[in-house]
């Protein structure tokens, strides 16, 4: 029977293939050249950027 492979799976995966090809995916690596996704900061979520660059905060 096949499952579905989860996200955690997928990203390991791909981060793998990427330092095998010689990027630098350690974020703590001066040199990092790999954007991973992260969760909002307390701060980002507070601020949202409307069309034009006009920063609005949320109430």
């Amino acid at each position: 029977m096949y499952t579905e492979r989860l996200e955690a799976s997928v990203t390991h995966s791909i981060l793998t293939q990427l330092s095998d090809l010689g990027w630098v995916v350690d974020e703590k690596d001066p040199k990092n050249n790999v954007t991973q996704q992260r969760p909002k900061t307390q701060a980002e979520k507070e601020i949202q950027t409307l069309g034009f660059g006009v920063k609005v905060r949320d109430k």
